[in-house]
């Protein structure tokens, strides 16, 4: 597995598209999380390399109300609420350890 790290966290590659209760398993089955919405926007805004990479709707761990996860979908910056089973993209984030 190839991490990137960018800032103070290191980014998966990209993992696939899955349902959100299966994503935030993965995450944390490689010692991570998914990211948060404002991470995931961060690195839209502020890393255009990145952005190149990512061109559909990827999971975070912001909840909206009880029938889905936030998502952020990489063609247009939108931000889109998916229902549970529905399935988008996963990239997995971790804190940096420091002196790295």
């Amino acid at each position: 597995m190839k991490w990137t790290k960018i800032d103070s966290l290191e980014w998966s590659e990209d993992l696939g598209k899955m349902p959100f209760k299966k994503a935030i398993q993965v995450c944390e089955g490689m010692d991570g999380r998914l990211p948060d919405r404002l991470e995931l926007m961060d690195l839209y805004y502020d890393y255009p390399e990145e952005r190149k990479k990512m061109k559909d709707i990827y999971w975070s761990t912001r909840k909206q109300g009880n029938s889905g996860g936030w998502a952020v979908d990489f063609g247009d910056s939108d931000n889109d609420a998916d229902p549970e089973i529905s399935s988008c993209s996963v990239r997995c984030v971790r804190e940096t350890a420091k002196g790295k």
